[in-house]
């Protein structure tokens, strides 16, 4: 199998990072991260909206992107479903008009490894079953419960589309899965930027762990060696020192997988 697949607890790494669905409520974004094995990261957003369309909408933040860069470029864009020809060359944010509670929505992901290459590592917010409604994601004939799991990687490089179908309504809870090292990671919802971030990892297991701050457009901004980390507790901090700011994430690597939570830096 060319896909390896990291099975996460999501009840360990804490509250979605996405706004909550209701019915009362107008629409979900859900960010999609992606880094080549040289750590080079970029990401896209995908959701629903009251007020978008099938089409691009530049009112809330969609707009096409001119053709991909030269291959050596790592680079990451939502292109268009099958049937369609509305997004162009491709966005970066795709949100898709809000119908009903059993709609179903197909988004697909192109990326290029760019000359860091593969592994391609595939990563989204945990805990998406409470906003988010059923989601799958699939990719070189691997098939994947986002709400089971929150990264995978790829190996294959003849793999560069990924596919992401969205149905039905949110479910109240998901069935949790435990990593044999019982690996957390915790961070403030929001920091002071003057504070700088603290970082709690807890594990049951020996593992290594490589830490990441990438900001809302997953370029790195920030990043700890790796480290072996012993079973139970250990905390680290980054600096949040000229940083603006808005929301950024934590991308926990381990043995065992990997794990994203967001965090809002204050002024």
């Amino acid at each position: 199998m060319r896909i390896r697949f990291y099975m996460l607890a999501t009840a360990l790494f804490g509250a979605p990072i996405v706004p909550q669905l209701a019915l009362a409520q107008t629409s979900i974004t859900i960010p999609i991260i992606l880094a080549n094995a040289a750590s080079v990261s970029d990401s896209v957003q995908m959701g629903l909206s009251t007020t978008a369309t099938m089409g691009i909408d530049k009112e809330i933040g969609e707009e096409e992107y001119p053709p991909f860069p030269p291959t050596e470029v790592f680079h990451v864009r939502l292109i268009n479903p099958p049937g369609h020809t509305v997004l162009g060359e491709g966005v970066k944010m795709d949100v898709r008009g809000f119908r009903d509670m059993n709609q179903k929505d197909t988004f697909r992901i192109k990326f290029q490894a760019g000359s860091g290459g593969y592994p391609v590592n595939v990563m989204w917010p945990a805990d998406l079953a409470q906003s988010s409604g059923k989601l799958t994601i699939k990719a070189g004939g691997e098939v994947v419960n986002m709400l089971t799991a929150n990264s995978y990687s790829i190996t294959d490089d003849n793999i560069s589309v990924l596919t992401i179908i969205r149905e039905g309504s949110p479910v109240a809870s998901v069935a949790e899965h435990h990593s044999a090292t019982g690996f957390k990671l915790d961070i403030p919802s929001s920091v002071r930027r003057q504070q700088g971030l603290n970082v709690v990892l807890q594990t049951n297991a020996s593992t290594s762990v490589t830490l990441r701050l990438c900001d809302a457009h997953g370029t790195l901004v920030s990043a700890l060696p790796e480290f072996v980390m012993e079973g139970g507790q250990h905390s680290t901090h980054f600096s949040l020192r000229g940083l603006a700011a808005g929301a950024y994430f934590i991308v926990a690597e381990t043995a065992v997988g990997t794990s994203v939570k967001r965090t809002i830096i204050l002024q």
